[in-house]
């Protein structure tokens, strides 16, 4: 049994997780943190224990849902939550997967769209 954190030591403040996926090569775990606004990335070892690789800011706010494309090399996150006055948290962030190391880069900028709750790769 492992019992690990998806947020930094130092982070005290309330912060929730919201999803949890697996690249398909099964090499690395991704978790959402809404709240704390990030993902945090995992690898994922032959005897099944997980290591913490990094913790990516999700680049909104309120990290909800996150896809993984079927090649293993993208992975979407829908953050939800407007952020406050005259700026949108609300948005779908596309990043790329460093498929050795799992660490996640954004693809492009992110896409503002109302209240994005779920990805879906069809």
């Amino acid at each position: 049994q492992q019992v690990i954190s998806t947020l930094p030591g130092d982070f005290k403040e309330l912060s929730y997780t919201a999803d949890i996926k697996i690249t398909p090569n099964g090499r690395h775990l991704y978790c959402s943190n809404r709240l704390h606004d990030s993902i945090a990335i995992y690898s994922i070892g032959g005897n099944g224990s997980l290591t913490l690789v990094d913790i990516q800011p999700s680049l909104g706010n309120f990290a909800q849902n996150i896809a993984i494309t079927p090649d293993g090399k993208l992975l979407i996150c829908a953050n939800m939550q407007h952020s406050g006055e005259g700026e949108s948290g609300e948005n779908l962030v596309v990043f790329r997967i460093d498929e050795s190391s799992g660490k996640l880069r954004p693809a492009g900028d992110p896409t503002r769209i109302a209240n994005p709750s779920c990805t879906m790769i069809i």
